[in-house]
């Protein structure tokens, strides 16, 4: 016989609410039905009603899920009070003696959607208990079962409500249902504070909130015994619960100091600034009682993975066995791809900058560059086709702006089919999807050609030629411009495309610093696109490493980092993209200088070398740090104030300058006369939304121009 059962949801991540109750339903083996949620115009409504032909294949779907408070076995409903009365006791008394006969006891609590009820409604219905036929006694501390007088209004979340009079009514145009039932099981809401952020070990920038990461491992149906693996593991916020639910787990990421818990610590205020020894993935897996289940973390740069297929085995029970080195190997892969807001995705050069290096120091030796949002995408979405078993599942996170969001934008893969799609709002123009996707067709090595171009090795060069295979295309870049758009004001959304244009604003002059001006949107969004995309794919760029650890290419001329001067000895020529992207600036330059700042690297206070000539112009690019100037000056009523224009000696008393500019995206800069000699200035290390950063320095014998990339 199918029972009615009615599912009490929280109000939070409410488009969520379904398709993981429905992941959670498949993955127990319940035969539950959705019935008519009674609000008719909310899509995530509050109160679902279901029909289950067993109390232990709900209470165990209840017990799993996270988008479920209660789970409340409907006696009695109706569109009125008295309705649900009668129905009551009409319900047959075999389903309620158990819970109602003497010896055994109870308690009553309501619940409302939208309003509240009455101190008057709510001592009428707890006379109405007498009808019912209830011979337990009552106990608010410890009762045997709880009961609920449960009132649905229909009125839509947001909508304003007041208190519930004696008499059930409720807005107008909406329908009201009440019910009555016993409480079967809660759902697993107190997973959520156990992996609290609060509490762990180990946590970073971008730690996943428990409760999605609890969603997502649902959403591909985790269970005991699976083999579950994070690509981009992080601090391994998606793998605890994974873990809890008894899968085997590991994960993969580029980042050593986040994948070992090394460098600064993430909390506020801290005792230490450094992470502790227990500030990493086992010792916080060690923590929550999960160590069986952890299988360990790898080093892995995810667009050159480590991972091999394995040989052919059964598919969860199938008959027949998959092709030679098409079976899968992961039950689920869950995760959360890098996207350039808070931590960047970086992926290794194809050769090391500077021959073979030796497994000791390969991962030291290697560069890396920007890994491309679409290319992340397209990669994991073909380790998925291939390494996933049969039927198995990913979920992932795909960023997306909502005023320009369609189902096109999905990653699309001949081997996945998207299972549920579902949206978490970060903010009123920003948002990201869940994606779950289900492996329906075994991946075969014809899909080779479908893998993205960075996953698959250089094309061998043919015997005798002398030319070398051309390379493949970059992908599309549109990792820039989403994370553009979400740091962007709201004025320069809705301008749209008037935001890449050259502002024809005046230079504007600075008072406080003499030869000081900078001018915004200097420069278009097409010469930043095409110089990223030479800086991300060219395989020629002759990257060194500075003296502070910071990589630098050097071309026309070289600064000797070691003697602090410039050294007339010719390098590489100037490449034709920076003469072309960037023409002569206030006269000819012949020298050009690349740096590249982490997002935890800085330069000191300093003045450029005069060797660089009297001018300095700087062109910023992406997401824009602070620049500080400061200055010595004798103090004012000092012997030596009146020579303030010059720099004081060591017996004058003196006070510091300081000013502090940040400069946008694409605006350039000027340094010169008492801006240029004079005064320090200082570029500080990223806030945790700066992730790479590149300074271009071109100069001549009459001005030296600099370019700062912030990838």
């Amino acid at each position: 016989m199918m029972q009615r059962y009615l599912l009490i949801c929280p109000q939070t991540h409410t488009s969520f609410r379904l398709p993981e109750i429905k992941a959670v339903v498949e993955l127990v083996g319940a035969n539950v039905q959705f019935c008519e949620t009674h609000s008719g115009v909310d899509p995530a409504p509050p109160f679902i009603v279901v029909t289950c032909d067993s109390a232990t294949g709900i209470e165990a779907v209840v017990q799993r899920s996270v988008c479920i408070h209660q789970c409340i076995e409907i006696w009695g409903e109706g569109e009125t009070w008295d309705e649900c009365h009668t129905a009551v006791r009409a319900h047959p008394d075999a389903n309620k003696t158990p819970y109602t006969c003497d010896g055994s006891t109870f308690k009553l609590d309501f619940l409302c959607r939208g309003r509240k009820f009455s101190n008057t409604l709510k001592q009428s219905l707890m006379k109405s208990i007498s009808t019912y036929s209830f011979h337990g006694k009552v106990d608010l501390k410890e009762p045997d079962h709880i009961f609920y007088f449960v009132e649905d209004t229909g009125i839509v979340h947001g909508v304003k409500s007041t208190t519930l009079p004696s008499t059930s009514t409720s807005a107008e145009g909406s329908r009201t249902t009440t019910y009555f039932g016993r409480l079967v099981a809660c759902g697993a809401r107190d997973l959520i504070n156990r992996i609290n952020l609060k509490d762990r070990n180990l946590i970073g920038n971008t730690s996943m909130d428990p409760e999605l990461s609890i969603i997502a491992a649902n959403m591909c149906k985790v269970a005991r015994g699976m083999l579950v693996v994070d690509p981009f593991v992080g601090t391994g916020s998606i793998l605890y619960p994974c873990a809890h639910y008894g899968a085997y787990v590991t994960g993969c990421d580029i980042n050593k100091a986040v994948l070992h818990g090394l460098g600064k610590t993430s909390r506020a205020n801290p005792f230490h600034k450094m992470r502790g020894d227990n500030e990493n993935i086992a010792a916080t897996m060690a923590q929550y009682g999960l160590s069986d289940q952890f299988l360990g973390v790898w080093l892995v740069d995810q667009a050159r993975h480590c991972w091999r297929r394995p040989a052919a085995t059964p598919q969860h029970g199938d008959d027949t066995s998959t092709p030679p080195g098409t079976a899968g190997l992961f039950d689920a892969i869950v995760t959360d791809p890098p996207y350039g807001i808070r931590e960047g995705a970086r992926t290794m050069a194809a050769t090391p900058a500077d021959g073979p290096a030796a497994p000791d120091n390969y991962w030291m030796r290697h560069e890396s560059h920007v890994y491309e949002r679409d290319t992340v995408f397209g990669d994991l979405l073909a380790f998925a086709a291939q390494f996933l078993v049969l039927h198995g599942r990913l979920a992932y996170w795909l960023p997306v702006i909502k005023g320009e969001y369609s189902e096109d934008q999905v990653p699309v893969h001949p081997c996945l089919s998207v299972v549920a799609n579902c949206e978490q709002p970060l903010s009123g123009r920003m948002a990201r999807r869940l994606i779950t996707m289900q492996k329906t067709r075994a991946w075969t090595h014809a899909m080779d050609p479908l893998v993205p171009a960075c996953t698959m090795p250089p094309a061998p060069t043919t015997t005798g030629s002398t030319s070398a295979a051309v390379p493949p295309p970059p992908p599309p870049l549109t990792s820039l411009s989403f994370r553009d758009k979400y740091f962007a004001p709201k004025a320069d959304a809705a301008a749209g495309a008037e935001r890449d244009k050259p502002s024809a604003d005046p230079v504007v002059r600075v008072e406080h610093i003499p030869g000081f001006t900078w001018t915004p949107d200097a420069v278009t969004e097409d010469v930043w696109q095409r110089l990223r995309t030479w800086m991300a794919t060219a395989a020629d760029i002759p990257w060194a490493t500075a003296r502070e650890g910071r990589r630098v290419v050097q071309y026309g001329f070289c600064y000797d980092y070691a003697k602090q001067c410039v050294d007339l000895t010719p390098v590489a020529p100037i490449p034709p993209l920076l003469l072309e992207c960037f023409p002569a600036v206030r006269g000819h330059y012949e020298q050009c200088i690349i740096n590249e700042y982490e997002a935890n690297q800085s330069i000191p206070y300093h003045t450029d070398d005069g060797g660089f000539g009297p001018s300095i112009c700087v062109f910023v690019f992406g997401d824009a740090r602070p620049l500080r100037f400061r200055r010595r000056v004798a103090a004012a009523g000092t012997p030596n104030a009146a020579s303030e224009g010059d720099v004081p000696t060591d017996a004058t008393v003196t006070e510091m300058h300081r000013f502090k500019l940040t400069i946008p995206h694409r605006a350039q800069y000027l340094l010169e006369g008492e801006a240029r000699y004079k005064w320090e200035h200082c570029i500080t290390e990223g806030a945790g939304l700066c992730y790479r950063t590149c300074v271009v320095s071109l100069c001549g014998a009459e001005s030296v121009v600099i370019i700062r990339l912030m990838l």
